[in-house]
């Protein structure tokens, strides 16, 4: 999770209950999703912490039961109309530098194939890679144009 607030005048163990506080409350009021004791099985930052740092340090949080991460991810799109609290944190999977040059390597793949097939506006669309293992797919889906973001 990327650009959850972080309390850097506070110490340890008031940090992680604040970054604990936090996750909880996102889960609860965003994705409904209520957490017990040990649903949770990891919480820390990423990266060294820094006091004068102008950016909150990466969250990675581990869930017990996967099933918990898929609610999570399936509804990111939720944080968009959540409270403004947590309408700017980011969340994405925890990816291996491998994993992330496969998901390169399938979207390059995918826009050259699209671009053979004598399609040139590709610009306008968007490549993503859904999915996980081997059920792992490109979709494409259209850009929205500027006029049109701006009006949302």
């Amino acid at each position: 999770m990327y650009k959850v607030p972080e309390d850097v005048s506070a110490d340890f163990a008031t940090r992680k209950d604040n970054d604990m506080k936090f996750i909880t409350d996102m889960l609860f009021d965003v994705f409904h999703i209520g957490i017990q004791d040990g649903d949770i099985e990891k919480i820390f930052r990423l990266g060294r912490f820094c006091r004068d740092a102008e950016v909150a340090r990466p969250l990675l949080v581990r869930f017990k039961d996967f099933s918990m991460k898929e609610k999570v991810m399936t509804n990111v799109v939720m944080l968009r109309q959540a409270d403004s609290q947590f309408t700017s944190v980011n969340i994405a999977h925890d990816l291996t530098p491998k994993q992330r040059e496969e998901i390169r390597t399938l979207i390059t793949a995918a826009r050259k194939e699209y671009v053979d097939g004598g399609n040139e506006d590709v610009e306008n669309y968007r490549f993503v890679v859904v999915g996980q293992g081997p059920r792992r797919k490109v979709i494409k889906l259209r850009k929205q144009n500027s006029s049109h973001q701006q009006n949302q």
